[in-house]
């Protein structure tokens, strides 16, 4: 899912349980964000600041929120 100034690009639904972010321009990846289990489902915030998959700050890519019971 491309972030929503298209700079980014972050992927999930590997075998390794992680999302990775992607400079959408050069196809570097630029972080790996581990997970428990296998990520199905991602977003981005309008702004960009936040990518929801847990919830993670993407000034820092520090997880900042969980989300439970799903």
């Amino acid at each position: 899912m491309y972030s929503p100034d298209s700079s980014k690009l972050a992927t999930g639904g590997d075998e390794d349980a992680a999302v990775k972010i992607w400079d959408a321009e050069t196809g570097e990846r630029l972080n790996t964000l581990k997970h428990d289990i296998t990520v199905c489902s991602l977003a981005w915030t309008s702004d960009g600041k936040k990518l929801i998959s847990g919830i993670f700050d993407t000034a820092t890519w520090q997880q900042i929120a969980t989300l439970e019971g799903h």
